[in-house]
């Protein structure tokens, strides 16, 4: 009976830790797709989705947009900076590589995030002053523009 027990106990213990590993795998394969509007200085978030996989982020860290997602304990989950205005555009002239750079004021761009707690916050500054934030898990967030 004691050998039962245990067996039944240790079988328990087995499927917590499977559904634990599970979970903690899942959501960090999980990331966001953030569709965001860009004019004249102002951001708003179109849509929110969460996808499977994990995002692929570009981390440059010399462009005058900085992005930064927070857990809702305020610890910094991910952090990059980014362009909203430039748009490169490339290709192929009389058989070389040729580009440049077209600046935009208004454009809609969207950025990969990774999965974060329920309090998880995006937040958007230039020139270290913040100029958008908005909780990523609501569902009918309203952003605003602070100035």
């Amino acid at each position: 009976m004691h050998k039962k027990i245990l067996l039944t106990t240790g079988i328990i213990f087995l499927i917590l830790a499977i559904a634990l590993i599970i979970n903690a795998t899942s959501i960090e394969d999980k990331h966001y797709l953030v569709e965001i509007s860009y004019e004249d200085g102002a951001f708003n978030i179109i849509s929110k989705t969460i996808l499977d996989g994990k995002a692929s982020f570009i981390n440059e860290n010399n462009y005058d947009y900085k992005f930064n997602v927070f857990s809702n304990t305020g610890e910094t989950v991910f952090e990059t900076s980014f362009d909203p205005t430039l748009l490169f555009s490339d290709g192929i002239k009389d058989g070389e590589l040729v580009g440049e750079a077209i600046i935009l004021n208004d454009t809609i761009f969207y950025l990969e995030l990774p999965l974060a707690d329920s309090g998880a916050k995006l937040e958007i500054s230039k020139g270290g002053t913040k100029v958008f934030e908005s909780n990523l898990n609501e569902n009918e967030a309203t952003p605003c523009r602070i100035q």
